[in-house]
């Protein structure tokens, strides 16, 4: 786990200046405490920070170079299965000087080149630098865990692990993309390649760049695989069954480290079966968890004691207070570079400091919503897909009298029907508080990409927009968060097998009668204990923010959304924030979710925008 960055000066021999290089580092330190190196030659500079988490010994310093010196690489990331991919490569007779999987990702570059990602079993960005063709090549993973964004023109390529490197290289100014702040405020992400910077994109998951003097090509080298209309090929216990064993070996992998290794244990389904599988594998093994005293609805406790009970782990947990969050915001956004999915990203911070002191890797359950189903937003749907079902004579009365007493169950759950509907559309009146500046920006990218899309079954529909458009914007906090603290996270329901086994469930065993997550749990019956299988109440990370806006931070809040400079920015209508803090801060309707839109969206525009050259957080 490590920062990379580099500048490629496609015209020639210009130099890279190695303060240049530095510069771009030292934006970033957290990402690679352990140790740090360039490499430069005319026209390429190449710089690593590493975090030590395989081979500690030097042997594993980057930037690293075959034996012939024709390849140089930095790389960010773990190949889980580096293990098996190097008794290949030995077989065949190459030779290693480390234990490190940087190495194998050379020698089998070297021998297959870019084919060789087919052969990768992890999360990763990686550059590599071909000395005799004098190329560049860049690569993401599948499913996005590692993050890298870049700058390209006629002349010259930037990259770097993280946006603000590219700016602090002073070749590129900070710039606000509109249409990504649309896209913001609109979805809660932005999707496709465009970031809050104009000019700098972001590789997508499953990308890879390859830059030449004269050309480049952006070539898409995976996809998630969701069939059309999968139907029902096998009874549901060989479904879970071979669920199971595939998630467990996710896990075995993800335990291979030379530091110690621990997990995020929430209480929910995914997290609790990553512990279930992890710890009888490691016997002595650290858990860390998160609570509120905001009241039940943020504490989880009573389930994490339950998987505990079973599994007993060396456990920690952290209860910040509404101050601490407000304080550590401003370090939050800078870590970001750019606002992302959700309130939980503030709670993902303060548990990944908590870990970071006992542990330097996490196993989290990230990705377990999005492959099977687990969030209210998949009920239309899921009800779609079953009245499209029935219209064919595919759905008995019987099965659709299980599905309303289910719903039935959530309303009540919930708390009503209201409650039901905010869940699902959460931010939908973030629209009318945008000025008209912004709004200019608009264009329909999800509509066009949906109507795209070669599925029948609204279900796979939703699955496929999920992981392509909303999970990357959860594993970019989950990146942020953990390498802010230098810690590693690996998220196991991630692992590209899981995730293609899941395209060729039929949906009807993910989301079963409106129970979420249903061949999941199924998949971890025995395993799990069933008072957190047959749980209802979905969580996920909690987080009081929404509720303190209204309260504790109200003051605060307002300070920031009412000031001068806000407004003039003209992002949003100053009637309109008005009336939603007064009504918020009533109790008379909740607009937790738009007032932390536009909070961050302002505090990156102070801390990336007013400042012409951003060197940290701003002060609140």
């Amino acid at each position: 786990m490590c920062g990379i960055w580099g500048v490629y000066w496609r015209g020639g021999a210009r130099e890279v200046p190695q303060d240049l290089l530095d510069r771009m580092g030292d934006v970033m330190p957290y990402r690679g405490p352990d140790d740090r190196g360039s490499f430069r030659e005319p026209g390429i500079g190449l710089g690593h920070l590493r975090l030590s988490i395989l081979d500690l010994s030097s042997a594993g310093h980057q930037p690293m170079a075959t034996d012939d010196g024709r390849y140089v690489i930095v790389y960010n990331g773990e190949i889980y299965n580096y293990i098996e991919l190097r008794a290949d490569l030995e077989a065949k007779g190459h030779r290693f000087r480390s234990h490190t999987d940087t190495e194998v990702i050379l020698h089998l570059y070297a021998e297959m080149g870019p084919r060789c990602l087919d052969r990768f079993n992890g999360m990763f960005a990686i550059a590599i630098w071909d000395r005799r063709e004098r190329t560049l090549w860049l690569a993401r993973d599948r499913l996005g865990v590692k993050p890298l964004y870049y700058l390209l023109d006629r002349d010259r390529v930037v990259f770097a692990s993280e946006i603000k490197a590219i700016i602090a290289s002073g070749l590129h100014r900070a710039e606000v993309n509109r249409r990504a702040i649309y896209q913001f405020v609109s979805h809660m992400y932005t999707t496709g390649r465009e970031t809050f910077f104009s000019g700098i994109d972001r590789l997508l998951p499953g990308q890879m760049l390859l830059v030449t003097p004269g050309e480049q090509r952006l070539v898409r080298w995976w996809d998630v695989p969701l069939e059309s209309e999968p139907k029902l090929a096998a009874p549901i216990a060989t479904y879970a069954a071979r669920l199971h064993e595939i998630v467990d070996d996710a896990v075995r992998l993800r335990l291979r480290s030379d530091v110690p290794v621990g997990a995020f244990l929430s209480g929910g389904i995914d997290s609790s079966s990553i512990v279930s599988l992890a710890q009888p594998r490691l016997g002595a093994m650290n858990s860390f968890s998160l609570a509120f005293d905001e009241g039940p609805e943020y504490d989880e406790r009573q389930f994490i004691a339950r998987v505990r009970e079973r599994y007993p782990t060396e456990h920690c947990e952290i209860t910040p207070s509404s101050r601490e969050c407000w304080e550590a915001l401003p370090r939050i956004v800078w870590w970001l570079d750019e606002p992302t999915v959700g309130a939980p990203t503030v709670s993902q911070y303060f548990l990944s400091r908590l870990a970071s002191g006992r542990v330097k890797v996490a196993l989290g359950g990230q990705g377990g919503d999005e492959l099977f189903g687990g969030y209210y937003r998949f009920f239309p749907q899921y009800l779609r897909g079953m009245l499209r079902e029935a219209a064919l004579g595919r759905r008995s009365l019987g099965e659709l009298a299980v599905t309303a007493r289910n719903l039935a169950r959530h309303i009540r759950i919930v708390g009503g029907i209201g409650r039901v509907r905010q869940k699902m559309a959460r931010h939908g009146t973030m629209l009318a508080m945008i000025g008209p500046d912004l709004a200019a920006a608009a264009h329909d990218t999800e509509a066009e990409l949906m109507d795209d899309l070669p599925l029948v079954d609204p279900m796979n529909r939703m699955f496929y927009w999920e992981i392509k458009n909303y999970l990357p914007g959860l594993l970019h906090a989950d990146d942020r968060t953990s390498m802010a603290v230098s810690l590693e996270s690996r998220v196991p329901l991630l692992d590209y097998r899981v995730v293609e086994f899941a395209a060729t469930i039929p949906p009807e065993l993910k989301m079963r009668h409106l129970v979420t997550k249903f061949i999941l749990r199924e998949s971890m019956r025995g395993t799990v204990p069933d008072a957190i299988l047959d749980r209802k109440d979905k969580r996920g990370t909690p987080s009081p923010l929404p509720k303190w806006f209204g309260g504790a931070l109200s003051g605060p809040v307002r300070d920031v959304l009412t000031d001068r400079r806000t407004r003039e920015r003209g992002l949003f209508l100053p009637d309109a924030v008005d009336r939603a803090l007064a009504r918020h801060a009533a109790g008379r309707a909740n607009y937790g979710q738009q007032i932390w839109m536009m909070l961050k969206v302002e505090l990156w525009h102070r801390t990336f925008i007013d400042a012409p050259c951003p060197t940290g957080p701003v002060a609140l």
